[in-house]
């Protein structure tokens, strides 16, 4: 009828009635412990209301979250689980509940104070996975009891076996030889540091998992204070704390090494091999098995559904 307000009109009032709701809803979810189920929709809304507002939530709800699976849901647990067994240890301004930390680095992320803050719930859960492992790390790092346990850990590796034990012996030390060891098969060390045997070539690199193993090992064995650079959660805390420089972490591949990859993948040819190539002819060449690949799809699918077929119709006749 003529004079009727448009359609945006009309729903105006009803979309701050249920942006309203939307909100207070959110904050119920905030609230929320580990002693009770967190249903999957509850969860979305209410990081969709942290992060792009409780009128979008209201004009398109859920969906601006993105899904969310078990695996998702089983992390987000651990991770306020232990988000709030640290939070003596979370950043100023976080709440003490990690559901509510959760939603309010959704807030953080709408205000643009986080750069490259996450837009989907998946990467809000793995954000706030990766900080309550930060917190985790500067509550721990000198606690008496992780040491005693890295203690115990490093007791049984190195245990001697009783007489007559069964066993597979592959060297007559426990430690490795590019460890130098006295007349009693235990560590040396020099003014607190481990002394390594010059004339062993074959030294497992500095960053490698089995030479900071051995020498943590070594250091707790001997009671000594671990070095920084062997005690992953100390540095993971001195990081948190701007006290040490960020992780080297591996730049992203190239599009050329993209294509490598892709190349050596379809064609099993070694990278090496392939790297030889003019960069045109192996283009030519991953297109042309782009286009197999996808034929014999194609024929794959349409075997497949013809079997189908085959299969209820034979059932039907029986």
């Amino acid at each position: 009828m003529a004079g009727d307000p448009p359609c945006a009109t009309r729903r105006g009032p009803v979309l701050e009635v249920i942006s309203r709701q939307a909100s207070a809803r959110a904050l119920e979810v905030a609230c929320w412990g580990l002693d009770r189920a967190w249903p999957f929709t509850r969860l979305r809304e209410a990081w969709v209301v942290a992060r792009y507002g409780a009128m979008a939530a209201a004009d398109s709800g859920p969906a601006g979250a993105g899904p969310l699976y078990p695996d998702d849901y089983a992390r987000l647990r651990r991770a306020c689980a232990r988000y709030e067994r640290n939070a003596a240890a979370a950043p100023e301004g976080f709440p003490a509940s990690g559901l509510g930390a959760l939603l309010h680095l959704g807030a953080l992320a709408a205000a643009g104070e986080v750069a490259g803050g996450p837009r989907t719930l998946r990467y809000a859960v793995g954000a706030l996975d990766q900080l309550s492992r930060r917190m985790r790390a500067v509550a721990t790092a000198d606690s008496t009891l992780r040491h005693q346990a890295n203690v115990n850990r490093a007791q049984r590796r190195h245990r001697q076996l009783p007489p007559g034990a069964l066993q597979l012996m592959f060297r007559k030390s426990r430690w490795p030889a590019w460890i130098r060891t006295d007349h009693n098969g235990n560590p040396i060390f020099q003014h607190g540091m481990l002394q390594l045997d010059p004339d062993t070539p074959w030294v497992p690199r500095a960053d490698s998992a089995a030479y900071r193993m051995t020498v943590r090992d070594a250091y707790l064995l001997a009671g000594l204070k671990l070095p920084v650079e062997v005690d992953g959660r100390k540095q993971m805390a001195l990081r948190h704390q701007r006290q040490l420089d960020p992780a080297d972490r591996r730049s992203p591949r190239t599009s050329d090494e993209l294509e490598l990859a892709e190349l050596a993948h379809r064609t099993g040819e070694p990278i090496t091999t392939l790297r030889r190539l003019s960069p045109s002819y192996r283009q030519q060449w991953l297109a042309r098995q782009r286009q197999q690949d996808a034929l014999r799809t194609r024929m794959e699918a349409r075997t497949f559904r013809q079997r189908i077929a085959d299969t209820l119709n034979t059932r039907s006749d029986l």
